[in-house]
């Protein structure tokens, strides 16, 4: 009898030390406790309804897991999010085209696949668990390096232009400085201009420290998994985003090929639509999504390519995003998740060129990385509604338009 009671005893203290001292889960009401980190800027409106919601994925315990929590009650405050995104604007020209594929003129051009056995779900919480099930679990392993992202910037902005840059590109970077000088600071204020050092050499290096009137940081690639080294699978651009995008209330994302125009004077009218509809970037016309995106990465989204070919592919140089619940984790999450994947935006042997126009059509004809990806998650969660996130007017892409602004 002795010896049971010293063996419950023992229990007994057992557990309590195990919840004084953190080694059993948080439970009860502990876990609606919040981290409320890096929110910047105004969630109004409709965030505000969910945002507390939302954030409890940020628990004391498990921080870096929370980002990656598919909980139904998540799932459902963002369809919310998104159905008032989508519901509360009037409809804009474009969109998916209505042009069958049989009487497409070229191999490439969007049309509607009559034979497609799939259709896209009109439902808002089946498309956001689609995208959301995509959420890799290895991303909390990689905190660290999103931290050693934003190690160089020590305070937070209304907004955040960021670039990154090789040596092959220097001089075409040189001539979106001088364009970012011109046309855009001028008209901000409370904003940061970063630019990431992919491999320029070292005189570069400090010609661009010393005259880009920006921050140079360099990037992480000793703390990152190998296929982040190689520079044309385009894997550090959704890395630098959303490490970024807890720093600001808009983060304005530019290739070096990217040129502010005259129509930049109307930003008021660009960031009030990026703060009510999420994002802003650039939807063509020309290339099919399916045409223009290895199959693999359909397969990665639990996707047919024919859904996609009435869309007409995201360009990638240049968007704006808002720092909020909804483009943090129904957009970046699962776009960086597809960075982190193997068989989705980094594929073996893909193909750059988009050039075959000839008849008859075929999919995955080339990769767009990057933009493959990301065009793929807002073209499920916008659907026909698409324009509403696109911006075609304040900036333009000039590849190969080089200058010597910092004097070589």
């Amino acid at each position: 009898m002795f010896n049971v009671l010293v063996v419950i005893t023992v229990l007994l203290i057992t557990l309590q030390s195990g919840y004084l001292f953190g080694w059993w889960p948080i439970v009860g009401n502990e876990q609606a406790q919040l981290v409320q980190s890096g929110e910047q800027g105004e969630e109004k409106g409709r965030n505000d309804i969910t945002t507390k919601t939302i954030e409890k994925n940020k628990a004391k315990e498990g921080s870096a897991r929370a980002v990656l929590q598919t909980d139904d009650n998540t799932i459902e405050n963002l369809a919310v999010i998104l159905n008032k995104k989508l519901s509360d604007f009037p409809s804009e020209k474009g969109g998916p085209t209505k042009k069958l594929c049989d009487r497409a003129k070229s191999a490439s051009e969007p049309c509607v696949n009559a034979t497609c056995p799939t259709m896209f779900s009109s439902s808002p919480e089946i498309r956001l668990k689609q995208i959301l099930s995509t959420r890799n679990e290895s991303l909390h392993s990689f905190k660290s390096a999103m931290a050693e992202v934003t190690r160089g910037v020590s305070a937070s902005f209304k907004y955040m232009l960021v670039s990154a840059v090789s040596a092959n590109h220097y001089y075409e970077m040189q001539a979106m400085v001088k364009n970012v000088h011109t046309h855009l600071l001028p008209r901000l204020t409370n904003f940061t201009f970063i630019i990431f050092d992919l491999g320029l050499t070292p005189l570069q290096r400090n010609l661009t420290e010393k005259n880009c009137g920006c921050t140079v940081l360099d990037y992480p690639f000793d703390k990152l998994p190998a296929l982040f080294s190689i520079l044309k699978c385009y894997t550090w651009k959704p890395m630098i985003i959303r490490s970024l995008i807890e720093k600001t209330e808009f983060l304005v994302w530019m290739d070096s090929s990217v040129r502010w125009n005259r129509t930049a004077q109307s930003l008021d009218s660009l960031f009030q639509r990026c703060r009510e509809r999420g994002l802003q970037v650039w939807f063509g016309r020309i290339g099919s999504v399916a045409v223009h995106t290895e199959h693999d990465m359909f397969r990665f989204y639990g996707d047919q390519p024919c859904q996609y070919d009435p869309y007409g592919e995201m360009h990638g140089s240049y968007g704006v995003y808002h720092n909020e619940p909804f483009v943090r984790y129904a957009v970046l999450d699962p776009w960086l998740s597809c960075a982190f994947t193997r068989r989705c935006m980094c594929l073996q042997n893909a193909k750059h060129s988009c050039a075959r126009k000839t008849l008859p059509r075929r999919t995955g004809v080339c990769h767009r990385f990057d933009q493959s990806s990301l065009g793929i998650i807002l073209i499920k969660l916008y659907g026909s509604r698409i324009k509403l996130i696109n911006m075609n007017t304040q900036m333009e892409v000039h590849r190969g338009d080089n200058a010597k602004w910092f004097g070589r």
